[in-house]
């Protein structure tokens, strides 16, 4: 029979004790992500409902981001802000846009946006999001041409904002900086390519937005452009 050293015993026995407190570290150290978790349940489920076009009372609006405020101190989580700040912009929403109550909820949406993506800056439809309060506060156009620039770079083929973006980015198209406009360009080629009909109908159909499309393909992309007008002059 061979006999195990004592010293070889304890090594393997402190070992086997450093392993165990690990591990409860680790679990002590998961557990508040977990109550996170847990916590920010509510929460999505609500966002679902907004999404789906139902409402929710005031009471309910208010315990809703107090549960979310809770989860993002339990975890400063990127997906936990941008749900705070859909509820602020949902808040913002049932009231008249320009009250000041209101204007406070896009404030506070918008800080909870640029919380989102200053921890998880690839989220191409929350660049838009962004973009959109931005411009419903009326502040600096400059800055949020460069949102919109961010929200395609990050996600050029989304398709839920697809044409509202196109749109947008064509409506402040002179802002654009010389080294954003081949984005811009491909990004109108991208829009035609994937749904040509809500193309014609969504962006094509403005005559100032047409103009500054043709504006942009007119050299390197005769051929599109021709497509486009010969599209456009059927739907009239």
């Amino acid at each position: 029979m061979t006999i195990i050293p004592e010293k070889t015993v304890v090594f393997k026995r402190l070992f086997a004790l450093l392993i165990l407190l690990a591990n409860v570290a680790l679990l002590f150290m998961a557990l508040p992500r977990v109550r996170a978790a847990l916590n920010y349940l509510p929460v999505d489920y609500a966002i679902d409902k907004i999404n789906n076009k139902d409402s929710l009372d005031n009471e309910k609006l208010a315990q809703l981001i107090d549960t979310a405020q809770a989860s993002i101190s339990l975890d400063d989580n990127p997906q936990y802000w941008e749900g705070l700040s859909t509820l602020f912009l949902y808040r913002a929403q049932k009231d008249d846009l320009f009250q000041e109550a209101s204007v406070k909820s896009l404030k506070l949406a918008k800080h909870s946006m640029e919380q989102s993506l200053s921890r998880s800056p690839a989220n191409a439809y929350l660049w838009y999001r962004l973009s959109v309060v931005h411009t419903l506060l009326q502040l600096p156009a400059e800055q949020m041409v460069k949102m919109l620039t961010m929200s395609i770079m990050t996600g050029p083929n989304e398709p839920e904002i697809l044409m509202q973006r196109l749109s947008l980015c064509l409506m402040f198209f002179d802002l654009f900086e010389q080294e954003d406009i081949d984005l811009l360009r491909s990004q109108i080629l991208t829009a035609w390519s994937l749904s040509p009909a809500d193309f014609l109908g969504d962006v094509a159909n403005d005559e100032e937005q047409m103009s500054i499309i043709r504006l942009l393909l007119a050299d390197n992309h005769a051929a599109v452009l021709e497509e486009m007008d010969e599209a456009l002059e059927k739907t009239h």
